[in-house]
């Protein structure tokens, strides 16, 4: 069974490690009650805004409970969905589309 580091509870090192500048009210909220209940962790995770701050969550219920499921594929889906990037632009289906509206509406003259 792997043992995870229990993540800090410094605000200035979550902002840094984590990547939350501006932490919302929630957030704040979760850490302050420091619960030891996996369910409430992975519950403010689905509350969160930020993607720090739901990694944040999933890592403290990792850190209660090594084999939970819940975080595991939330945080493997996290890091999979950053390595796509957000917008890609298919320029030849947008030509195509656009041809295709040109040959399709009545030229005016």
């Amino acid at each position: 069974m792997k043992r995870f580091q229990r993540p800090t509870e410094n605000l200035s090192e979550i902002a840094s490690q984590y990547g939350v500048k501006t932490p919302s009210a929630i957030f704040l909220e979760a850490v302050a009650e420091g619960s030891n209940r996996e369910r409430d962790w992975l519950w403010y995770a689905e509350q969160m805004s930020s993607e720090g701050e739901r990694r944040y969550c999933w890592e403290r219920a990792l850190y209660i409970n090594p084999d939970s499921r819940t975080a595991q594929d939330n945080l493997a889906r996290q890091r999979k969905s950053a390595a796509r990037p957000i917008f890609k632009l298919n320029l030849r289906r947008i030509f195509r589309a656009r041809k295709a509206a040109d040959t399709m509406s009545p030229r005016l003259s």
